[in-house]
């Protein structure tokens, strides 16, 4: 597969042209690919050649109707669906069966599910939408994992129409912050049947449309979807791709473009173009066996994790026990370990990991999560399998060991005595009840406001999202009353300010 842009970039940096334009580095200190919107180079927001090329490339890749680039992550990717999605709602919405609805039935909503990330909180208060949130009481942890099912998304839709309201889309997010994957085939039927969009973030799981069975958004259904392209393939930091479903509902390619330049910058970083260009020649060629042969590794390693063990006195009568590393059942790249199961506080033992030089990629009270990818070394697997050797008996050698980083033995000894201290708190990380919805999100952002402490925000409205990041999903909502519950889950996650309509 041909790499229009980064050929492009490397023939100007030997072309010899004087930089007479932006960036103020010229080209030197080592960043001659580095450009701007120079004769030949194409313009994102309006692309006809080699950008258009490259991404014909990708479209091409993942199967859909159209597939365009983001250089501002999935972010922009999520801002540009919901801008799509709402005007598509717009234009139907002429229609006579919304010409009869009640004046306070007439603002326009989406069903999401609870588990979303920020940005679309925030859109909604810049599009002046609003949220009706999917929610299951019975998630064990609420704030990363919101299981919307077939049935439960009928429910609420069919309890919508009684009401005489229709949300402008669905979305949902899979695979989730703990590797979760949702019933996309499903959802996409039961959103169709009522003419609705499926939007997906899809940021976790690019890397999905290259397994050997179907498992990527575009392939069952979803009309719209993001994928982080630097999460799981081998693309910079902040490059992502937006894909229009060849069975979507609407024609939002004929606006995509539009809708992106509404909400990114003027200046895309074509460092992170080259890198989506040079990505595609290596997922045509290269990544399916390498995919294949890391999946095989994940497949082994949690295997072997969940073997091992420590073995503890825990009780007179029960003797020994064994206390194994507990893995989820998750999406093919994730190790998910609930340490929740282990009586230990994963936060702490994500400490044990580090002092053992495996950084996770989050850790809260209940889970660890470790992302993979096929560019993971086997060195990577082996420190892995040597921590849970030592993590089974207990005889921790020297070298896990560094002046500046606890041991293994003293962080797992604190894991466990921090998840006894927290006891008092909520056994799970999770909210049991949404929080009353008092404003708006548009009402909510643009209204007065002021930073207030957290031991002090009981019965007052969230006016900014108070996340940790990762994870990125809000623990109150903007426009929600904070409540006792909320402000647990705030100090559980280390938050002691936020920001509250005054």
């Amino acid at each position: 597969m041909n790499t229009p842009i980064a050929d492009f970039l490397k023939e100007y940096s030997k072309s010899g042209f004087a930089r007479f334009h932006m960036p103020g580095h010229k080209g030197r200190l080592g960043m001659s690919h580095d450009i701007t919107e120079i004769c030949g180079a194409d313009d994102l927001y309006h692309a006809s050649g080699i950008i258009a090329e490259s991404e014909a490339n990708a479209t091409l890749l993942f199967g859909t109707r159209r597939t365009f680039y983001s250089t501002e992550g999935s972010s922009l990717c999520i801002r540009t669906m919901l801008f799509l999605a709402l005007k598509a709602s717009n234009k139907d919405n002429s229609s006579e069966e919304y010409k009869n609805h009640e004046t306070k039935n007439s603002r326009p909503f989406i069903l999401a599910g609870r588990n979303a990330h920020k940005t679309l909180l925030l859109t909604a208060a810049l599009l002046d939408f609003d949220i009706e949130w999917l929610f299951s009481e019975a998630e064990e942890n609420s704030l990363c994992d919101c299981t919307i099912t077939e049935k439960g998304l009928k429910n609420k839709l069919n309890e919508l129409a009684l009401q005489g309201r229709k949300p402008f889309a669905v979305f949902i997010t899979s695979p989730n912050y703990l590797g979760k994957i949702a019933d996309i085939e499903s959802l996409a039927k039961i959103s169709h049947e009522a003419n609705i969009p499926l939007l997906v973030d899809n940021a976790h799981g690019a890397y999905l449309k290259f397994l050997d069975n179907r498992k990527h958004p575009m392939e069952l259904g979803a009309d719209l979807c993001c994928d982080s392209a630097h999460k799981t393939l081998p693309a910079l930091t902040g490059t992502a791709y937006l894909h229009v479903g060849k069975e979507a509902l609407f024609p939002y390619e004929e606006h995509v473009k539009y809708a992106m330049s509404l909400f990114g910058s003027t200046s895309p970083s074509y460092l992170l173009l080259e890198s989506l260009d040079c990505c595609n020649k290596i997922l045509a060629e290269d990544f399916g066996p390498l995919l294949k042969k890391c999946v095989h590794n994940v497949e082994e390693i949690k295997a072997f994790l969940n073997a091992k063990g420590i073995k503890t006195e825990e009780t007179e009568t029960e003797g020994i026990e064994t206390k194994g590393i507990k893995t989820e059942e998750t999406e093919p790249l994730k190790i998910v370990i609930n340490t929740s199961k282990m009586k230990m506080d994963g936060e702490t033992f994500a400490n044990a990991l580090r002092a053992y030089k495996i950084e996770p990629e989050f850790a809260d009270k209940d889970y660890v999560v470790l992302m993979v990818s096929p560019y993971n070394s086997s060195e990577d697997f082996e420190k892995l399998r040597s921590f849970a050797e030592e993590f089974s008996t207990r005889s921790y050698s020297s070298s896990a060991n560094s002046d500046d980083k606890i041991s293994i033995t003293e962080a797992l000894k604190e894991a466990t005595a921090t998840f006894e201290d927290n006891s008092s708190l909520t056994n799970k990380a999770s909210l049991t009840k949404l929080p009353p919805k008092l404003l708006t999100p548009h009402e909510a952002v643009f209204a007065d406001n002021e930073e207030i402490q957290v031991s002090d925000a009981l019965g007052r409205i969230c006016a900014l999202p108070v996340v940790s990041c990762p994870p990125a999903i809000p623990i109150v909502a903007i426009g929600e009353e904070i409540t006792e519950e909320c402000i647990e889950l705030l100090k559980i996650y280390g938050h002691d300010k936020i920001v509250v309509v005054k």
